[in-house]
């Protein structure tokens, strides 16, 4: 059994002449206009391998092949062949004139049967049209006939020459190998062949055992002709007539239509070849799912380059799918893209803050610091988030490294008190005591000039605000705030004080 280039345990579907390689539906690019699928390598076109390993059996299609001649065309056939049937039988005159008006209805039918077979075996699961069907029917019907004279002419030679044992069993054989006799003339067109016991006894051998149960589902459905038949009766000898023409007619097509599906199953085993349908392929597939099939094959290729590209694409437009991100974020880390690192860690380390994943924050924020050593947030919120993860972590370093300066880049944050608190906390830890009386005389001042805001109702809090956890101060309760952390007010001042001075806050920093 073939398997997929990048699932070993799983049966080819399709395969690139360009790149020499076979994958399964589910490895392949169908983000084509028209959904045709593409090697995700080369761009080229594929070409479908269908086989027993990856197409549904066709005992697991039963109720679908009961649909399918409930079609407009099929049953327009069915139908206008049985009323035709039932007229010609209804004629007053009868001869040769009569006997070539059933050939041609029974031939017909016939036909439409071989095509419905023929094209199932294709993976063509749509009935074929009625039109074609009424031509050549005569000329199958006769060869039909010519193939039963032959089966009888057999068994008549087989009795005299071998006597009844030999006689019974070459009946027995006709009768159960009468489908693959069918299938090889259908896509034969030889008589000849088709009684050819080498012929379609190598057929049954070489599909096994699955054979049989398509002739115990055909010799059910004949069976069960029979049974509606008599239920119908023959009280209305007209409407009798259509109506077990229409069951006879309509099993044939199911039974001709599940010999062809036998057929487009096992084709790898008989020597067939079709180029539609291949199972588990469904060109209605999400975008997502098309862009996680193309990172997967192209990581397997080592094409790194290209699934940047890709999985940028989907860390922008799915959001809310973790694999993209998390994937784009390994993959920056694998090929220590700095740069590209610092932009994007920012927002993803910002979903896992807003998701409440602490720890997952904290785990990834480590790796990155193996590449980016000094990584520090431009939002606030974010470095009092990872500041939160490292100290749950044990990490007091990392958060002095997120908090120290906070109050020089963002005086206006809204958590500015609860982050320099929990950066006191972080100095006792790291046993830096000057530090730590510098850090709470900060943090003292902070509560006494710039306490947090009561909160807006939400419809007057922007966007933007609420991304960062910014609170909006006036421009001069920032003065205040900054006159006091610089040391010039032990005490709140009024607004009105500070208007006149337009001195920057110094940047106090706490060093280790």
């Amino acid at each position: 059994m073939e398997t997929c280039k990048y699932h070993p345990l799983v049966p080819t579907s399709f395969h690139c002449d360009v790149c020499e390689q076979s994958t399964c539906a589910t490895c392949v690019d169908d983000t084509s206009a028209h959904g045709d699928p593409h090697c995700i390598r080369c761009g080229g076109y594929l070409e479908s391998v269908a086989n027993s390993d990856n197409v549904a059996p066709f005992w697991r299609r039963i109720e679908d092949a009961f649909k399918y001649p409930v079609n407009s065309e099929a049953l327009m056939m069915i139908i206008g062949v049985s009323v035709g049937m039932a007229v010609v039988s209804s004629l007053p005159f009868g001869g040769l004139t009569l006997l070539i008006i059933t050939l041609a209805l029974y031939g017909a039918m016939l036909n439409y049967s071989f095509m419905a077979m023929t094209t199932s075996s294709e993976g063509d699961f749509e009935p074929p049209t009625a039109i074609d069907a009424l031509v050549g029917g005569l000329g199958l019907s006769f060869k039909m006939i010519l193939m039963i004279i032959l089966m009888v002419v057999l068994l008549f030679l087989t009795a005299i020459q071998l006597g009844s044992l030999a006689v019974n069993l070459l009946a027995i054989l006709f009768v159960v190998g009468l489908p693959a006799i069918l299938i090889t003339f259908a896509h034969s067109g030889s008589i000849l062949q088709a009684l050819n016991p080498l012929m379609f006894v190598t057929l049954m051998f070489r599909v096994g055992f699955p054979y049989l149960v398509l002739l115990g589902f055909i010799m059910v459905m004949s069976s069960s002709v029979a049974l509606i038949s008599s239920i119908i009766g023959n009280d209305f000898a007209a409407v009798s007539t259509v109506l077990q023409s229409i069951v006879t007619n309509y099993y044939t097509v199911v039974m001709f239509h599940l010999m062809g599906y036998m057929l487009y199953q096992y084709q790898d085993r008989l020597g067939f070849s079709s180029t539609n349908n291949i199972s588990g392929y469904d060109n209605q597939r999400s975008a997502q799912d098309n862009l996680t099939a193309r990172i997967n094959a192209l990581l397997k290729e080592g094409e790194y380059a290209r699934c940047l590209d890709l999985l940028k694409e989907g860390a922008t437009n799915f959001p809310d799918e973790k694999q993209f991100s998390e994937k784009y974020f390994d993959l920056l880390l694998m090929l220590k893209q700095s740069k590209a690192l610092t932009t994007f860690a920012e927002t993803y380390f910002m979903r896992l803050a807003k998701a409440q994943q602490l720890d997952r924050l904290y785990s990834q924020y480590r790796r990155l610091a193996f590449v980016v050593p000094k990584f520090k947030p431009q939002s606030s919120e974010l470095r009092y988030r990872l500041a939160q993860s490292c100290d749950q972590q044990g990490d007091f370093k990392a958060v002095y490294l997120m908090i120290n300066g906070l109050h020089v880049d963002d005086l206006k944050y809204v958590n500015i008190v609860p982050a320099y608190e929990l950066l006191v906390s972080a100095l006792k830890e790291l046993n830096q005591s000057t530090a730590v009386n510098k850090c709470a005389l900060l943090v003292d001042k902070l509560k006494a000039i710039a306490p947090a805001p009561a909160p807006k109702p939400e419809s007057e809090v922007g966007a933007e605000t609420r991304l960062t956890g910014k609170a909006v101060f006036g421009t001069q309760n920032v003065k205040v705030v900054q006159e006091a952390v610089a040391g010039r007010h032990s005490s709140p001042v009024p607004v009105e004080a500070a208007e006149d001075n337009t001195n920057d806050l110094p940047p106090i920093e706490f060093k280790l």
